[in-house]
């Protein structure tokens, strides 16, 4: 066997030149994302640490350290018009409440103090979003230089420090075992010194069969680990690269490459079924063992392969071998190089020349007992802390959930760079790296890449004190996690669901820095819930725990003595976020005001307020078009961010506000509950879970938002085609408005719509026609109810008379109550009618809300007397007297009896001056505006001697005369007609 020669030396020796965290990996990843890599910096991005680099070169580096990694700044060009923006913008909206306060005028008041508590924390948000993001500053790792200065001298040892990575599950059901041994072999397998390396598994479940995949992990792992050595493979969790990488082809590789991978496939397959076969040969062997035992009756354990009972959690469970009640297992699966290792070289002579040393891997479990709170996966790191202690002791450690595995295996050396930099390495407690997924829909429909935060916020938080921990993927410096109370001062933070955010809080209020190491090649890739319950249950734990935060002694105003300003408001905003969810629930809810009869506006001048919300919603997309520029993030990230950030202001941020409410009242936290990362069974389709909906309550308000909104664009559409000639200008600009609000919320909905179709959801043609049909359902309904009020319609006999002469004579009477109601023809018909027609009002009753109780009567008997004045147009004639009520201006004598020459019956009304007979026409066609003008026209009535009730009396025998050649036959067919086809 030849000399082992140091874990990733080959790579680095071939790779001697390399300028940036790049990997030239055999399968072509590294170039071509380090030629992306460098198009998307050399755009945006300029160096900003050009005269540090120099004074470091011509110093030679302090004690013998260099700089390790490189900044980069935003370019001006793009940088200042940013940060102009958010000015311009905050002074708008400062404008915009100081306007809103001096004109405190609304339809509802306590709905628009409600609207202005709401924009102003929607301003005080936004503030806190985006002030931290003044200056985003890029780090990128400099391996070439980490290998010069670090590497191996002369063939000894090499200087980089150890590291301990920590894995922690909790459920073998809920997060599968194949993801978690991925996460260790693609651990195993890193390009780092093997002696300095060490892997910690978490199990809170205690199951055996964690172990044993384990054991199987240390058994395939002497055939993975040196074929990914010797061929640079990435990435190296064997799932993905078997999943995602072209499978080689003969005469483009060698034959030697393809032989091992043939091979290393095959075995990786044989691994598998062993791992899915594990749980029935637990049981079997455990049934075999009981039998033998039974007869002493004993109760019947869990055994292990050498014959021992297994100290954890059992499949039967019983007492001190159940799941949250079991003794502390801790079993060292692959021993530390220094200790020998089984030499595989015999069974697989391909490797002879690649260094087949493992870490060491470790199985822990710690112990559990109900009657204790064990502070879920921050108790299982810090018990993991314990350990390492005593095992390995490294300097640095780094985490992962288990469903995450090293995507670029330089990721450690690369975090390396900036603990080891002679400019802020000493001061930098943790390096936090990116969240990325390989398992998310192509379109990723509930915006888990969240790409806005991971590669916007998170810049701009190294541009101050450094990001926040996020819980995985994140290297630390063990000093910094040391103190003196566990869970408090110590390790990770106890008592709260979010131990990620608060345990990055107490480090930086301490004083240190944190970095955010951004690779071209992702470091890290993991598992996503890809369905929209399980996602909205993963939102519900982040945002209460950041609520719980701000309720606790860790609260960013009072906590972290030494955390500089912009980064306390950075931590402020990230405990504050979930209420914005209230307020804008509530405006997602507003649109139900097109539902019901009276129209009610927020805000008045109301085209003015539109005007203000329309100029600061397109001056934040404005901004945030700038952002996802240096970003580097594209349209449709930043799209999908919206439009989860809406589903989940509607349903997970509510109910994590609830929580808190109810947290605050009854002291007890928010349930921790472990993300599924099972997906639905179905082999054809990788993303079946995508499709599988599943109702729960947190959905309710989301669906209301969803049906109000579709009413309301329908009720929109009905009142359009009822009302439109009607309308000023100005309330066809308000409906638009409206309107458009209701599309907007429908688009920024469209995923939820999506997701309760299930799998209909996978022809989203469906929805596309689908909505449409239900707007034009709703707005046939509307313009059914408005043009044919069931139950109220008069009576429509027919007798010998022409009542239009009536409603012209009742029109003086509408317009002043001191007109007598005078009418002609068959009474009883009259009357009846008359009764009829004020029930249809009162269905109507927001068109006359201005008029007493003598006016409103008299409109009845108006509109009674004008329904049948055309045939052709009786539907229209219905609503005649809305516009003589709304619009008098614009109201003419001939649109209510179009046959009436009116300017001869105007003239010979009777033998009043010009200026009364004026008034007496202004009187007739709806063009006396106000009451005092009504009184002014009785005075000067009463003066000339005619008299109010002379004047009246003039004007229906004027129209009587006009409309005498009006034949009743003509009435009788139309009203005949219509009731047959209305019956």
């Amino acid at each position: 066997m030849a000399s082992p020669a140091p874990a990733g030396d080959a790579v680095y020796a071939a790779n001697g030149g390399l300028t940036d965290p790049l990997l030239v990996s055999a399968n072509g990843h590294g170039a071509a994302a380090r030629k992306a890599g460098h198009g998307a910096r050399g755009r945006y991005w300029v160096a900003s640490d050009k005269a540090e680099r120099r004074a470091a070169k011509e110093s030679g580096g302090e004690d013998g350290r260099a700089l390790l990694f490189r900044k980069y700044k935003v370019k001006g060009a793009l940088l200042h018009p940013y940060r102009l923006l958010i000015i311009i913008r905050l002074v708008a909206v400062l404008a915009f409440f100081a306007w809103r306060i001096r004109h405190n005028k609304s339809d509802i008041m306590w709905f628009w103090t409600m609207s202005i508590v709401g924009d102003v924390w929607f301003g005080f948000s936004w503030l806190l979003n985006q002030l931290p993001k003044f200056n985003p500053v890029k780090t990128i790792p400099d391996l070439a230089a980490l290998q010069r200065h670090f590497g191996y001298p002369d063939g000894g040892a090499s200087r980089l420090p150890g590291i301990d990575v920590f894995v922690t599950t909790a459920d073998p059901i809920d997060e599968p075992i194949l993801y978690t041994m991925n996460c260790v072999l693609s651990i195993l397998s890193v390009d780092y010194p093997v002696d300095r390396l060490a892997c910690y598994l978490s199990d809170d479940s205690g199951a055996l069969v964690l172990y044993e995949a384990l054991a199987e992990v240390g058994k395939f792992a002497p055939l993975w680990v040196p074929f990914c050595r010797k061929y640079s493979i990435e990435p190296r969790a064997p799932e993905s690269y078997f999943e995602h990488v072209a499978p080689p082809q003969a005469g483009r590789v060698t034959q030697e490459f393809l032989n091992d991978y043939r091979r290393v496939q095959m075995e990786y397959d044989e691994f598998k079924a062993r791992l899915d076969n594990l749980p029935d040969a637990i049981r079997k062997r455990s049934d075999v063992y009981n039998s033998v035992r039974d007869a002493g009756g004993a109760q019947k354990a869990t055994w292990m392969a050498n014959g021992t009972q297994w100290p954890g959690t059992w499949i039967d469970p019983a007492e001190n071998h159940r799941k949250g009640h079991h003794a502390p297992i801790a079993k060292v699966v692959l021993n530390h190089p220094s200790r020998g290792q089984h030499p595989i070289t015999e069974s697989n002579p391909s490797i002879a020349t690649t260094d087949e040393r493992l870490p060491m891997l470790v199985y822990v479990s710690r112990e559990k007992n109900p009657g204790y709170d064990h502070n879920k996966k921050a108790g299982a790191l810090n018990a993991q802390l314990r350990a390492s202690a005593l095992l390995s002791n490294a300097q640095l450690i780094i985490n992962f959930d288990c469903d995450h595995y090293i995507n670029n295996s330089q990721a450690l050396s690369s975090a390396v760079c900036f603990m080891l930099d002679q400019r802020d390495g000493d001061n930098t407690a943790f390096v936090q790296f990116p969240q990325r997924f390989d398992n998310v829909d192509p379109t990723d429909r509930y915006g888990n890449h969240n790409r806005v935060f991971f590669d916007g916020t998170m810049l701009a938080l190294n541009g101050l004190q450094g990001p926040s921990y996020l819980g995985t993927g994140c290297m630390f410096r063990r000093l910094a996690l040391y103190g003196t109370d566990w869970g408090k001062g110590v390790g990770y933070i106890y008592d709260i669901a979010t131990e990620d955010i608060v345990t990055g809080f107490r480090i930086h209020g301490q004083g240190w820095r944190s970095m955010y190491c951004t690779m071209e090649h992702d470091a890290f890739c993991g598992v996503a819930p890809i369905n929209l319950t399980e996602r909205l249950h993963q939102i519900v734990r982040w945002s209460g725990g950041s609520l719980e935060m701000f309720f606790s002694h860790n609260n960013p105003f009072i906590g972290g003595r030494r955390i500089q300003p912009l980064q306390r408001v950075s931590y402020l905003n990230m405990t504050v976020y979930p209420v914005t969810s209230v307020f804008i629930l509530i405006y997602a809810l507003s649109p139900v005001m097109w539902l019901i009869p009276d129209e009610v506006y927020i805000q008045r001048p109301f085209t003015r307020y539109v005007v203000y919300l329309l100029v600061i919603i397109v001056m934040i997309h404005m901004i945030g078009w700038l952002e996802i520029k240096w970003a580097g993030v594209t349209w449709l990230d930043y799209w999908r961010n919206e439009q989860f950030f809406m589903i989940g202001s509607t349903s997970a941020y509510p109910m994590a506000v609830l929580h808190m409410a109810v947290n605050l009242l009854t002291k007890k936290g928010i349930h921790f509950r472990v993300t599924s990362k099972q997906t639905a069974a179905d082999d054809n389709d990788k993303f079946a879970d995508l499709y599988d909906f599943r109702w729960v309550p947190m959905l309710i308000p989301t669906m209301a938002v969803l049906i109000c909104n579709v009413g309301a664009i329908g009720v929109a559409l009905g009142k359009t085609v009822v009302y439109i000639g009607t309308w000023t200008a100005a309330k066809k600009m308000h409906a638009a408005l409206g309107l458009l609000f209701n599309i907007w919320i429908m688009f920024l909905l469209y995923p939820f719509a999506l997701a309760i179709m299930g799998r209909w959801a996978k022809r989203p043609i469906i929805l596309v026609v689908l909505l449409p049909v239900v707007f034009a359902l709703v707005a046939l309904l509307i313009i059914l109810t408005k043009f044919r009020p069931f139950g109220i319609w008069p009576p429509f006999q027919m007798c010998n008379i022409d009542y239009r002469l009536w409603g012209l004579g009742v029109a003086a009477t509408v317009v002043h109550p001191g007109i007598p109601l005078r009418h002609t023809g068959d009474a009883d018909f009259v009357f009846e009618s008359y009764m009829a027609m004020q029930r249809f009002v009162n269905f109507h009753r927001r068109d006359f809300n201005f008029l007493d109780e003598r006016e409103f009567n008299a409109a009845s008997a108006f509109v009674a007397a004008s329904s049948i004045s055309i045939p052709e147009e009786a539907q229209l004639r219905l609503y005649n007297f809305y516009k003589f009520v709304t619009e008098p201006s614009a109201f003419k004598l001939k649109e209510l009896v179009p046959i009436w020459n009116a300017d001869e019956g105007i003239d010979s009304v009777c033998d009043l001056n010009a200026a009364e007979r004026k008034r007496v026409q202004r009187i007739t066609c709806g063009h006396v505006k106000t009451k005092v003008e009504g009184h002014e026209l009785g005075r000067r009535v009463k003066e000339s001697g005619s008299g109010v009730g002379g004047v009246a009396e003039t004007i229906q025998t004027n129209a009587r005369t006009a409309c005498a050649g009006v034949r009743i036959q003509m009435l009788r067919g139309f009203w005949s007609s219509t009731l047959a086809s209305w019956a």
